[in-house]
């Protein structure tokens, strides 16, 4: 990677726009902030329809940014801006997706504006009726019910009736039936059990569709594998397969209890036929684990024996893994019923013991789940069961996590009188075993990371906490990325518990680090030095050379830490050094002098802020947008240092300027700030931006990008479209 780095921007480029866009897309929020503009880059200069898909999730992801931003804004601008707003997203060119992006901030303006937006009912229904003859994709249908919630609530029966009928109507395409099954899906979400029981059965009754409902039911299970050859028929009845699911899910509330016992027995019958399909099988598990949180408590228990005969299977992995996943969700319906508790665990115990690891761990989550209803003796009991297998090495992360859900129910209660005995307990038992294993190195990294959780917590003698201080300092060269954080906390908390010498003799072990050759050793020790070391001295010096790390250290990452430990320690910087460098070095040393000073700059002097202020705004302008995005990062981090009246006003409108700026997540963040910073001023600071021309450049950038997705569209097979289309919904409801 760092080779890849050297290298000019423009062969950057070129590597990049050789990579599928899944890639790009799959690692974007992990990557650096330089990186992820050039993989947008990329997005946008390759040509095929998988990349055009992600140019447009970017999109929303933008224009969702604006939402928040908006709420700072007073009734007449909103009002300015929603008209202008409206006119744009009834444009014939627009795609469902950029249409629905222009909604998602029509529903923030309007839910903000004065009650005479609002348009009147017939008005709104006559508008509901032409939208809905246009419906032919998923957005449509997040558009409707988008436009449906601008106006209230009481307008939701008018699209919930069009939306059940199309789902019950056979004649409608598999695609147009499975977006309204998602749609309602997505509905009933919102709400919960009992408003969705109450609101499912009364739209039922008021629609007259429960006869609909049930034949549309037996009509998707009774599904059957008649394929004549090709694969146009396997994808056809893969697509039905899929639509059926979907429905089945939604249609659950609307169906009465003796009914969703009757279909709810077929699925199950349905799951266990050995002469269906695995994907089959597979797709009605996922239905039959939503069913279940309809059912009442007796018809759903009364399921259980049957599903757990699948727990045994050994050759299709996935059907126990799928149904340990519906045991665990519906724990939440049986939340009163101990009994059912202690059979559940009493049965899944044994498959603690079965060849497959995934099973294994997948057991000791579901135990842990339904532990929590067990009174204390049976919770003893089963700890001892999952105690028994702490032994295995691959299960250490898991047991640890169970260990740590339940050990303060497992600890003796201290009895009155000091002198007595102390009991044995399971309890004390777990937290011996959990330090012994750690102090001999028998778990693995997460686990190990695990266990430094749980010890933090319970190990409070002081000659133990100094014993696992030293081993974890003589360990440090194996720190990692998994376990570096909780190495760091660990060591922040032990090390003031030590007396003065003790803590003494540790940081001086501790210190020797700063040479070793493992960056998050290094790393470690500042974070430690930084947050238990009081300042060295009176005059702001060091006796570690931190200076020179921060200077000179080959990991971004430690000189950052460096950085944070001079800023807490309130050390003297000299401030010459960053005046030259930001106006002299290349790309990647701006933009890691703008990451220091975001530590750095709470604790500089007044006068010495003030002084740097102008040179970071200088780096808004910048030719290289990674620069620009550390600049406003650095800025946000200021941001409640600076001067109210003076400076953050400044500062507010040199980033406004940035909502222009040709790279999107340069224009997200600077969109972040001002949410940021208009929240913390109390808008105080709103008569010195320009929001007219503010506003304007929201506009002028959904029409520009609406363009560019317009120029790049490319036709693609239906089936990458509808999942492009699922993908960028499950990136807008999350």
């Amino acid at each position: 990677m760092t080779i890849f780095f050297k290298q000019p921007p423009a062969l950057k480029r070129a590597i990049l726009v050789q990579m599928p866009a899944w890639v790009l897309f799959e690692h974007y929020r992990r990557w650096s902030c330089h990186f992820r503009s050039l993989a947008e880059q990329a997005l946008f200069l390759k040509n095929d329809a998988e990349a055009v898909g992600y140019q447009k999730i970017l999109m929303v992801q933008w224009a969702l940014s604006l939402e928040t931003f908006i709420s700072h804004r007073g009734p007449d601008h909103l009002m300015v801006l929603g008209t202008q707003l409206e006119k744009l997203i009834e444009r014939p060119e627009l795609s469902p997706i950029e249409r629905f992006c222009g909604l998602k901030l029509s529903a923030a303006i309007r839910g903000l504006s004065l009650s005479e937006t609002i348009p009147k009912e017939e008005q709104f229904k006559t508008r509901l009726a032409l939208k809905y003859n246009q419906v032919s994709s998923y957005y449509d249908y997040q558009y409707l019910i988008q436009l449906t919630f601008v106006t209230g609530k009481q307008y939701v029966a008018a699209i919930m009736n069009s939306l059940f009928e199309r789902l019950c109507n056979s004649e409608e395409s598999s695609n147009s039936r499975k977006s309204a099954a998602r749609i309602l899906n997505y509905w009933f979400s919102q709400l919960d059990k009992p408003e969705i029981e109450k609101t499912g059965t009364a739209l039922a009754k008021k629609l007259e569709l429960r006869d609909k409902v049930r034949t549309m039911v037996d009509a998707c299970i009774d599904l059957h594998d008649q394929l004549s050859g090709g694969n146009d028929d396997l994808f056809t009845l893969k697509m039905k397969r899929e639509t059926d699911s979907a429905t089945l899910q939604v249609l659950a509330p609307i169906l009465e209890g003796a009914t969703l016992r009757d279909r709810m027995t077929v699925l199950v019958d349905r799951f266990m036929d050995n002469s269906r399909s695995i994907e089959e099988r597979t797709q009605t598990l996922g239905t039959i684990e939503i069913w279940g949180l309809y059912m009442d408590q007796e018809s759903l228990i009364a399921l259980l024996p049957k599903l757990k005969e699948k727990l045994a299977e050994t050759e299709v992995e996935q059907f126990p893994l799928a149904i340990l996943n519906c045991l665990q969700t519906w724990k939440v319906s049986l939340n009163n019923r101990p009994a059912v508790a202690l059979k559940m665990v009493q049965d899944l115990a044994p498959l603690l013991k079965h060849s497959s690891l995934l099973i294994r761990k997948s057991t000791v989550n579901c135990l842990r789940t339904w532990a929590a209803l067990l009174d204390k003796k049976d919770l003893e009991d089963l700890s001892k069961t999952i105690f028994k297998h702490f032994s295995d090495y691959e299960l250490g992360y898991e047991c640890v996590r169970y260990f740590s859900r339940f050990i303060s129910l497992l600890l003796p209660i201290p009895a009155e009188d000091k002198n007595a005995p102390i009991q044995p307990s399971i309890g004390q038992t777990i937290i011996d075993e959990v330090l012994r294993k750690f102090k001999a190195g028998q778990l693995n990294s997460h686990a190990r990371n695990e266990s430094m959780v749980f010890l933090r917590i319970w190990i409070k003698e002081k000659p133990l906490l100094l014993e696992l201080a030293h081993l974890i300092i003589q360990q440090l060269y194996l720190a990692s990325l998994i376990d570096y954080q909780e190495i760091s906390r660990c060591l922040i908390v032990w090390l003031p518990q030590l007396d003065k010498a003790e803590q003494s003799e540790a940081i001086s072990n501790l210190v020797l680090n700063l040479k070793s050759p493992n960056q998050y050793a290094r790393k470690i020790v500042l974070d430690c030095l930084g947050t238990v070391l009081p300042t060295p001295d009176s005059n702001g010096n060091n006796p570690y050379n931190i200076k020179m790390i921060f200077d000179s250290d080959s990991s971004k990452m430690v000189r950052l830490a460096a950085a944070n430990c001079l800023a807490s320690w309130k050390c003297s910087v000299d401030l010459s050094h960053y005046k030259t460098r930001l106006q002299q070095g290349d790309v990647a040393v701006r933009e890691e002098l703008l990451q220091s000073l975001a530590f750095l700059g709470s604790n500089l002097a007044v006068e010495a802020r003030h002084e740097l202020l102008d040179y970071i705004i200088q780096q808004l302008d910048n030719n290289s947008y990674s620069v620009c995005l550390a600049a406003i990062n650095c800025l946000s981090a200021w941001a409640s240092s600076l001067d109210i009246k003076l400076e953050l006003p400044r500062v507010c409108n040199a980033i406004a300027i940035q909502l222009n700026h040709t790279n999107k997540q340069v224009r997200m963040t600077a969109l972040n700030f001002l949410n940021n910073s208009l929240s913390l001023t109390d808008n105080r600071i709103n008569p010195t931006i320009k929001l007219d021309s503010v506003e304007s450049l929201f506009l002028k950038q959904m029409l520009e990008l609406s363009k560019s997705i317009a120029a790049h569209k490319v036709e693609a097979h239906d089936l990458v479209l509808q999942e492009i289309k699922e993908a960028a919904a499950q990136s807008i409801l999350s």
